[in-house]
């Protein structure tokens, strides 16, 4: 079984940088809309409570990104989704799925950060403790945090495929992680290693890095999705497959619930 993920994950890997690779200019360009329309505004909010963590700040950074930052991250999403299953998308593509999700992008990001900001908090005030034994207690909350990062990478996906109520789509994006976690986690941590290349790099790696993390996401969102269709879906080089399955998938993730 772990043989099989680890397979899969590779395969994943390589049909996402292919992708990036064919769609290179639509790559760029949300990279710099993303850099620009939702990574901007939201270190902006988080260099305003750094230097003055005061309780409206930290409000107005939190609506900065629950509003902005999100929303904008998932109309990526949506475009480079139907990029990477029709082979081209315009900028119309990107604005619609920035303006149909928006509502309920914007309010499972606020569901997000929410429990990120309970999760930290509850992990600070351990590590920050006296007592050794809640300093260890700090070591699950910092596991949580990473589960979090994970269920991160599913959560826009089904937002916009599979619509429903947000605490739906958290639980969808939940149950797919729990259910296939090597390859969540060697995918995670591919995308962890392109954060670190774009740090180290600086300008010219950030200008790939949300186009890559989206493709990279989505099509491991649609090729996991292939065990839950009752067809059994295709490999991972059918991509005409991808264009569908996604609400009968979820459906069968629904059930596992009951």
């Amino acid at each position: 079984m772990a043989g099989e993920s680890l397979f899969s994950a590779w395969m994943v890997l390589g049909l996402a940088l292919r992708r990036t690779y064919d769609h290179l200019g639509m790559v760029v360009f949300t990279s710099i809309i993303w850099f620009v329309f939702s990574f901007g505004p939201a270190v902006y909010g988080f260099i305003a409570v750094w230097n003055a963590p005061v309780l409206p700040i930290i409000i107005l950074a939190c609506l900065i990104i629950i509003f902005i930052s999100g929303p904008v991250l998932a109309g990526i999403y949506a475009g480079n989704l139907k990029l990477i299953k029709t082979g081209e998308a315009t900028i119309r593509d990107y604005w619609r799925g920035f303006r149909d999700n928006y509502k309920l992008t914007a309010a499972t990001g606020a569901a997000m950060l929410f429990i990120l900001l309970v999760l930290a908090v509850d992990m600070a005030w351990f590590i920050r403790h006296p007592g050794p034994f809640f300093r260890i207690l700090s070591i699950p909350w910092g596991y949580l945090i990473g589960f979090w990062f994970l269920v991160a990478m599913y959560v826009f996906p089904f937002a916009i495929y599979k619509p429903a109520k947000w605490y739906k789509v958290l639980q969808r994006a939940v149950l797919l992680v729990l259910d296939n976690l090597v390859v969540t986690f060697i995918v995670a941590v591919a995308g962890g290693l392109a954060i670190y290349l774009s740090l180290l790099t600086r300008a010219p790696l950030v200008f790939f890095l949300a186009g890559f993390m989206t493709i990279l996401h989505n099509t491991t969102f649609c090729q996991l999705m292939y065990k839950y269709e009752d067809d059994g879906g295709h490999s991972l080089d059918g991509e005409e497959k991808e264009a569908g399955g996604t609400a009968g998938a979820a459906d069968s993730i629904d059930r596992k619930t009951t």
